[in-house]
């Protein structure tokens, strides 16, 4: 086998197979714990964008009686978290349409009064 591997290249070929052996051995944990796997990846992601724990989340829904802090509509399904851009500060759990309509209106409340006064046709 040493004959048709470069000489000093054998780590190469020792790497691709450690490589694609340790992917198989992923894959199949992942099959094995998707819920898990799941879990962990959101704690993670609350936690390092916006420093907040899952209770803080779960207290947050509790608060809101599990619906919109705009537009008071029930979640259904996932919450998106509203944040002060400048601060990091928390304000709430919003519904998809009302965070990307905050985003739109680039979070100024000058720009949201312009809108509902156009809106009260005023």
């Amino acid at each position: 086998m040493t004959a048709l591997i470069p000489n000093g290249t054998w780590w190469l070929l020792s790497r691709a197979i450690n490589l694609a052996k340790a992917r198989t051995r992923a894959r199949i944990w992942y099959r094995k714990n998707k819920e898990r796997h799941a879990a962990t990846n959101r704690e993670g992601h609350l936690r390092r964008a916006y420093k907040l724990t899952i209770a803080e989340h779960t207290d947050l829904l509790v608060k809101q009686n599990g619906r919109c802090a705009i537009c008071q509509m029930e979640f259904l399904d996932q919450t998106n978290i509203d944040h002060d851009h400048k601060t990091g500060k928390v304000r709430g759990l919003l519904c998809a349409p009302c965070n990307k309509g905050l985003g739109h209106f680039q979070d100024s409340s000058a720009v949201l009064h312009a809108a509902k006064e156009y809106l009260d046709g005023k």
